[in-house]
């Protein structure tokens, strides 16, 4: 990976990084080598190239995604140290749904790291199905719970999970129609017969 950096975007929503992804490569000479979705409409795109390349590169994407109102952060990692370049190597070869072809040259064949670690990510993308919807009902009570009304960051604080997920869970209920938001209070929808 001699002289080569890596550039990422992260975005909500996956029209939002395939219009990200497109302005990456057409801005500079770089190479996505990776699309990673770690849930919630997150999508991270990964690409390499020389560091002008990659800077150009995020730039484009950065404003693209910012157009579509999507961005979530964008960074660009300069010539990586021999332990970065493993652990982002790492991360690439774990799940073959990247946007292009990994790179054979370099450290590729070298002590990937296969240990126990590819079976124990196997599940997870599992559970957030089931937590998701798990999540969803438990919202959905503790705010039926509490006629009073409940802000997003007391559902987070009393169900234990982080705030960007509790946001996902409160759009989709509302998407649903079964409750409503007031100021920054939600409230359970009751049927008025």
């Amino acid at each position: 990976m001699a002289g080569l950096s890596y550039g990422f975007i992260e975005t909500r929503g996956l029209i939002c990084a395939i219009e990200s992804a497109d302005a990456m490569v057409k801005a500079a000479r770089v190479r996505l080598i990776k699309q990673h979705n770690p849930g919630r409409a997150l999508v991270t795109i990964v690409c390499e190239g020389d560091l002008a390349a990659c800077q150009a590169a995020v730039d484009a994407g950065s404003a693209a995604a910012i157009r579509f109102g999507e961005l979530i952060s964008a960074h660009v990692i300069p010539r990586p140290d021999g332990d970065t370049d493993f652990l982002v190597e790492e991360l690439i070869s774990k799940k073959r749904k990247g946007m292009g072809q990994r790179k054979g040259s370099g450290k590729g064949g070298s002590g990937q790291g296969r240990g126990g670690q590819p079976p124990a990510k196997t599940p997870q993308p599992e559970k957030p199905k089931r937590t998701g919807a798990d999540l969803s009902s438990r919202a959905l009570r503790h705010i039926q719970a509490r006629p009073a009304g409940s802000t997003a960051d007391e559902l987070a604080a009393a169900l234990k999970c982080d705030r960007p997920a509790i946001l996902g869970v409160l759009k989709t209920l509302l998407d649903e129609g079964v409750i409503e938001k007031m100021q920054r209070k939600y409230y359970p929808l009751t049927d008025k017969k």
